[in-house]
């Protein structure tokens, strides 16, 4: 496979990919899959050689793909999983059988996808089309059955879209990126639906009624139909990732895994699914990490938009937590008012607001602090936030209920606000980017 490209050699060290990625932009946008649809007919002119899903939404789907690569895995079904954005690494984006592609694969791929796009020179693959390409080739060569791909943004024109999935599944849709998607829900879901194809199956999580009936009429149109999760169905599982809103993700990915297992005769048991689902994780989602070296514990979640922020603040009440202290930062672009209008209500100490280091969307942090009122304090860099954080003394918690966390545990210095920020974290605490030094505990 990929012979005809063999020669090809634009790239002869990882550095060099590197440095042509970042000459993309990674939040340079180009409507339109005319570019990425090309490539792929170059690279596939017979069509993707593995099954694929394709997870669509706003909240829930990193969580979503990453429990159904896992429960792929846990059957013996051979998996790529492609996600975005990522916190140190391109790398994390692409996962074979959940391991990321060494250096000299991304190399490989990417002198593949750089051939295929050269035959169209005048249409330069984006950023986040070109490491779209490399996932497909890498999956192709790694000969996965069935490919797991997280849209990154909308649907209708995300580069995930430009080959026609075996299955969509649709998380939760609500407001984020307005000034691209739209500025109701039914522009946004129209949008993101706009990715349905005819003959695939389709499943969606709970929608808003306004969503809901958008997504209905898009699956008319392609003469298919939207499916949801039974709500008799019992789901009892032990999940891997903490927060009570990842027993819908769960749900979802389960029923997505059901319909593909009978759609094309994969084997499905109850064993690899209690597997599956308990040995999932992915960083950043209500991960907790213990207390280190007379250190606090520390809280971290990806909560960026008012429906991830709703869902954090359900899992404060729900395990009973009261944190030390927030550190908090956020992008220009997202409209967090609401949100905002949370933080204050969650501790009784400070909230220590950072910049996000080399990130021109990033908000400026006195101006955030003028926002969120007189407990913020801006500070210099997270480095200096977590110093600060360090000093909290821990607060008065709820009563805590049968099988919750630990005393110790639930007063932790939470940081939440930008995938961005907890990529600056993981920058400084590499380690806890894989399962290990964390404690995810059910949700109570």
């Amino acid at each position: 496979m990929f012979a005809t490209f063999e020669n090809h050699c634009r790239f002869t060290n990882y550095e060099q990919l590197e440095e042509y990625l970042n000459s993309l932009g990674l939040f340079h946008m180009d409507f339109g899959l005319e570019r990425v649809r090309l490539a792929l007919s170059i690279l596939f002119p017979n069509g993707l050689p593995c099954k694929s899903a394709q997870i669509i939404g706003t909240n829930g789907k990193g969580s979503t793909a990453h429990f159904l690569a896992s429960l792929s895995r846990a059957h013996g079904i051979s998996a790529g999983l492609f996600t975005s954005p990522h916190l140190l690494s391109v790398r994390e984006r692409v996962r074979v059988n959940g391991k990321q592609l060494p250096e000299a694969e991304w190399l490989a791929c990417a002198n593949i996808a750089d051939a295929a796009q050269q035959q169209n020179p005048d249409a330069p693959l984006t950023y986040f089309e070109f490491v779209f390409a490399i996932a497909l080739i890498a999956f192709a060569r790694a000969g996965v059955k069935l490919a797991v791909l997280e849209a990154g943004l909308g649907g209708e024109y995300d580069a995930t879209s430009a080959i026609t999935a075996d299955m969509v599944l649709f998380t939760p849709i609500d407001f984020d990126h307005e000034q691209i998607l739209g500025n109701t829900l039914a522009e946004i879901a129209a949008t993101k639906a706009g990715a349905v194809r005819p003959g695939q199956i389709l499943l969606t999580a709970p929608q808003s009624p306004e969503a809901l009936e958008v997504m209905r009429a898009k699956a008319r149109v392609a003469d298919n139909r939207l499916l949801k999760p039974s709500a008799r169905q019992k789901f009892d599982y032990q999940l891997g990732l903490p927060g009570c809103q990842q027993s819908g993700n769960a749900l979802l990915a389960l029923t997505g895994y059901m319909q593909l297992a009978q759609k094309f005769s994969w084997p499905m048991y109850k064993p690899a699914i209690v597997r599956a689902l308990k040995n999932t994780f992915i960083p950043g989602r209500m991960q907790l990490i213990n207390p280190i070296l007379n250190r606090p514990p520390i809280l971290l979640d990806g909560a960026h938009h008012q429906h991830a922020f709703e869902a954090l603040n359900k899992n404060i009440e729900a395990y009973r937590l009261r944190p030390r202290c927030l550190i908090f930062s956020c992008m220009s672009d997202k409209r967090l008012d609401a949100a905002i209008s949370m933080l204050p209500a969650w501790t009784d100490g400070p909230i220590f607001v950072p910049p996000i280091a080399n990130n021109p969307r990033s908000v400026c942090p006195q101006k955030l602090a003028d926002r969120i009122g007189p407990k913020a304090r801006p500070t210099g860099s997270l480095k200096e936030a977590l110093h600060l954080a360090g000093q909290e003394p821990a607060r008065a918690c709820p009563p805590t209920v049968p099988g919750g966390w630990p005393e110790e545990l639930r007063s932790p210095v939470l940081i939440c606000g930008s995938l961005y920020l907890l990529g600056e974290f993981f920058r400084l605490h590499p380690g806890f980017l894989e399962p290990g030094r964390q404690n995810n505990t059910a949700c109570g």
